[in-house]
C-alpha cells in the first residue's frame, strides 16, 4: 500500500506512483519472455494491472512484445469514480482528512481482540475468523490507516478525469479477463454492462459470481472458487 517514514509522519505511493513502480517491476523483473505471465489486479488493483501493461506495451522492442502477450484478469475492478453511489461520495469525505480514520484505527487497538475478530467478521463477509484475526493484529495501526485513506483520497481525484479506455480494452479483449460480484459499489453494475457492450460478452471473459463479494478473498472456499475461475480464464485465454 505505500510506505512509512515514522508513526505521525506517513508517506504513500499515489496511484500514479502504484503504476510506474509496477511497470519498473515488468520491465526488470518479467522480461526474459520465457514464460507467460498472468497479472491480477483486484479494486483498485484491477485499474493498475490494466494500466501497468498496457504502458510496458507501449515502451517499445521487446518489452512490447513479452507485453503483448501478458494476460489480464481484472477482479471487481474499480475504474471510474461513481457520482452515483453514496458509498464512493462518503469515502471520498473521509479520506479528505486521512488522519481522522487513521486515529479511529488507532484507537480500536485497545478494543478487545476477540471483540474486534467478530466486528469484522460481521463487516466484511469474505473474512473468517482466522482472516478477520490477522487483520486485528497487523492492519489496525495509524500509519496502514493514514497510508491507505491517503492513497485512496489520490485515487478518488485521479479517476474523476478517467474513464475506461474501451478502445485499447477492446483491441486487447482476447487476453483480459473480468470479473463483477452483487451489490458492488467499487465495480458496479453498470461498469459490468459497459464491459459487456462495449468487448461483447461472448468474444470476452466476464464473469458475474453470485458467490464472491468485493472483499479479499481470505477464506479456503472462498479462494477455491476464485482460483477456478483464474484458471478458466487461462483455459479462455490460450
Amino acid at each position: 500500500m505505500g510506505h512509512a517514514r515514522g508513526i505521525y509522519k506517513p508517506s504513500y505511493y499515489t496511484l500514479e506512483d502504484q503504476v510506474q513502480h509496477k511497470v519498473r517491476f515488468l520491465e526488470t523483473k518479467c522480461n526474459e519472455g520465457k514464460i507467460p505471465l498472468l497479472v491480477v489486479g483486484h479494486s483498485i488493483g484491477g485499474y493498475m494491472a490494466i494500466e501497468t501493461v498496457k504502458r510496458w506495451a507501449e515502451t517499445g522492442g521487446r518489452d512490447a512484445k513479452i507485453a503483448s502477450a501478458c494476460k489480464i484478469l481484472a477482479l471487481m475492478p474499480y475504474m471510474a469514480f461513481d457520482e452515483s453511489s453514496p458509498k464512493q461520495r462518503n469515502l471520498e469525505r473521509v479520506a479528505r482528512r486521512p488522519y481522522i480514520p487513521a486515529t479511529v484505527a488507532s484507537a480500536l487497538g485497545f478494543v478487545p481482540r476477540f471483540a474486534l475478530v467478530r466486528v469484522l467478521t460481521l463487516f466484511d463477509k469474505n473474512l473468517d475468523a482466522h482472516s478477520a484475526g490477522c487483520v486485528a493484529d497487523q492492519l489496525l495501526s495509524y500509519t496502514v490507516s493514514h497510508n491507505a485513506f491517503s492513497l485512496a483520497q489520490d485515487e478518488f481525484r485521479s479517476l474523476r478525469t478517467k474513464s475506461p479506455d474501451f478502445g485499447w480494452l477492446r483491441e486487447n479483449r482476447e487476453r483480459i479477463g473480468w470479473v463483477f460480484c452483487p451489490d458492488d459499489h467499487w465495480a458496479p453494475e453498470h461498469l459490468y454492462r459497459d464491459v459487456c457492450d462495449n468487448l461483447g460478452k461472448e468474444a470476452t471473459f466476464v464473469r458475474f459470481s453470485e458467490d464472491q463479494f468485493h472483499g479479499f478473498c481470505t477464506s479456503a472456499e472462498a479462494s477455491r472458487d476464485m482460483a477456478a475461475i483464474t484458471l478458466s480464464f487461462l483455459d479462455f485465454a490460450l
